[in-house]
């Protein structure tokens, strides 16, 4: 079995507008340099862009690099997605965590593997993600556990019990 590691979060540079939300343009050479991570840059596996609040860190968009974190992270559609999220926010800084690959041979399939198993997780904690094509369309509900419908309120005990028992801390939409 292949252990990846988790790293970050690192703020990406970001410059605030008049407004007072933030902007990223494309960050040069110095944040991989301010990271200290001449090796990072050049590794393979998972990235995930988040927004860092008052309120912790809210994911938005889940990416995998197949190339290099250097050549996948910052390419225009991705800051496309990254800054479409810092418009909702007056405050927070974006960040980066990587899930890197382990030393030696790395697998394609496994980063597309890890993709899809972070997509859906980070799509729980925000349904507000940038990619949700990882996501399955429901056309069913769970009431009080899994549901777009706004009119059930208050879950009853086995409700309570059942989303207990699978870690659900919320309702799912």
């Amino acid at each position: 079995m292949d252990t990846y590691t988790v790293t970050g979060p690192y703020v990406i540079p970001s410059i605030k507008k008049n407004s007072g939300a933030r902007f990223i343009s494309k960050p040069n050479k110095s944040f991989w340099i301010d990271l200290n991570a001449d090796e990072l840059k050049k590794k393979h596996g998972c990235y995930v862009f988040g927004i860092r609040s008052a309120k912790g860190i809210v994911p938005y968009y889940v990416g995998k690099a197949t190339k290099t974190f250097e050549k996948e992270t910052f390419t225009s559609d991705k800051l496309q997605k990254y800054n479409d999220a810092l418009t909702d926010f007056k405050k927070g800084n974006p960040v980066l965590f990587f899930i890197v690959q382990p030393k030696g041979k790395w697998s394609a399939k496994e980063v597309s593997d890890i993709e899809k198993f972070l997509v859906p997780i980070a799509y729980l904690k925000n349904p507000e993600i940038k990619n949700t094509y990882l996501v399955a369309k429901k056309t069913w509900s769970i009431k009080n556990i899994v549901s777009s419908d706004k009119s059930h309120k208050k879950p009853n005990d086995s409700e309570r019990k059942f989303k207990s028992m699978m870690g659900i801390t919320k309702k799912m939409k």
